[in-house]
Order: C-alpha cells, then sequence, then structure tokens
C-alpha cells in the first residue's frame, strides 16, 4: 500500500548520500 512512499523515500535517502559524497570530495 505503502510502496510508493518507500521508494521515493529510499531514493531520496540516496541522493542525500550522494549528494553528501560529493561534497566531501569536492573540499
Amino acid at each position: 500500500m505503502g510502496i510508493l512512499q518507500t521508494v521515493r523515500c529510499y531514493a531520496c535517502y540516496l541522493l542525500a548520500i550522494l549528494f553528501m559524497h560529493l561534497s566531501i570530495c569536492s573540499e
């Protein structure tokens, strides 16, 4: 029932990790 919300939350979580990783690498 809440699969779409779970996928969306998971995608946002991955984007947050990717953004943090890029920020660390760009320093």
